[in-house]
């Protein structure tokens, strides 16, 4: 028997606010990770625990901009 796809709530969100499929929305899914959850705590744990922290985080942003802009203007396109 197949497990359900594992998909966090970004994922729906943007599945819903933007109707986009595909690709363009996998990056939060965890088919191939037997226990996700488990996954999931480890990685915020690491990040948590990082000495740069700020400096991650600035990173992540100035990283996700562009992908936000996209987001943006599909979902005034969707309204």
């Amino acid at each position: 028997m197949d497990r359900p796809r594992e998909v966090c709530s970004t994922d729906r969100r943007v599945r819903e606010a933007c109707g986009v499929e595909g690709d363009g929305v996998r990056f939060h899914e965890f088919d191939r990770i037997a226990a996700p959850e488990p996954f999931r705590d480890r990685s915020r744990a690491l990040l948590d625990r990082a000495v740069e922290r700020e400096s991650l985080v600035g990173e992540a942003d100035t990283a996700f901009r562009p992908n936000r802009a996209v987001f943006d203007d599909l979902s005034a396109a969707h309204r």
